[in-house]
């Protein structure tokens, strides 16, 4: 309890994050075996419908951007088409994010998938 988490061995962090390697369930381990960090969060998940569990919750969330997609929440597949919008190519969520004033679309805009071109203007 007095040592800091970066002074802990690695065998140490494990057990505090996991628990102990013999924990079965909460009617059957507790109390007398250490449950874990994890655990516990995953416990509080299935309380979230109270909201100072939600509140506490918060607290240790973190949000990291998704490599992926940039968390804009698209399949990568979907980002890879571009319309020519302006003299830009802007894939479907960069589209989303131009105010709707400035949707106008003709003939002349084309379309492209990665970097191949389709034999079909729009």
């Amino acid at each position: 309890m007095d040592l800091p988490w970066h002074a802990l061995s690695e065998a140490h962090r494990q057990w505090v994050l996991e628990g102990e390697p013999d924990w079965v369930d909460w009617g059957t381990s507790w109390p007398g075996v250490w449950y874990g960090v994890r655990r516990f969060f995953d416990w509080l998940e299935g309380k979230s419908y109270k909201m100072h569990i939600r509140v506490l919750l918060s607290k240790y969330r973190s949000y990291t951007e998704c490599p992926s997609c940039g968390s804009v929440r698209i399949k990568p597949e979907a980002l890879l088409w571009r319309l020519e919008a302006g003299g830009r190519r802007l894939n479907i969520y960069e589209l989303s994010l131009l105010p709707i004033t400035r949707a106008t679309w003709t003939a002349s805009s084309r379309c492209w998938a990665g970097s191949r071109r389709p034999a079909i203007p729009w």
